[in-house]
C-alpha cells in the first residue's frame, strides 16, 4: 500500500496522535559564528541562512515515529517547509 501525501494526513494512523510530523532533511555547508571580544552576546541570526537543505521524501510521526505519508511536491507547497524567525 503506497503512502498518501502528507498534506492528506491529519491524525497519526498507527497511534493516533494530532501532535504533527517531522521530516528528516540532510543538511551541508558551513556557518559563520559572531562572538564579541567581551562576552556580550552578537548577533548570529542569520547564521543557518547558507546552508543547503536536502529533504528526505518520508513523513513521520512526531509521537510514535511511524512512517505516516510522502513528503511531495504537493505537500511542499500547502506545508511550510522552513519557519525563519
Amino acid at each position: 500500500m503506497s503512502l498518501p501525501s502528507v498534506h492528506e494526513v491529519e491524525v497519526c494512523p498507527k497511534c493516533g496522535s494530532q501532535n504533527g510530523f517531522y521530516i528528516r532533511s540532510r543538511v551541508s555547508g558551513l556557518v559563520q559564528i559572531n562572538y564579541s571580544f567581551d562576552g556580550s552576546g552578537s548577533d548570529n541570526q542569520d547564521m543557518y541562512t547558507p546552508l543547503k537543505h536536502n529533504d528526505q521524501k518520508f513523513a513521520y510521526c512526531q509521537q510514535c515515529e511511524s512512517k505516516i505519508g510522502r513528503w511531495d511536491e504537493k505537500a511542499k507547497s500547502i506545508v511550510s517547509t522552513r519557519v525563519r524567525f
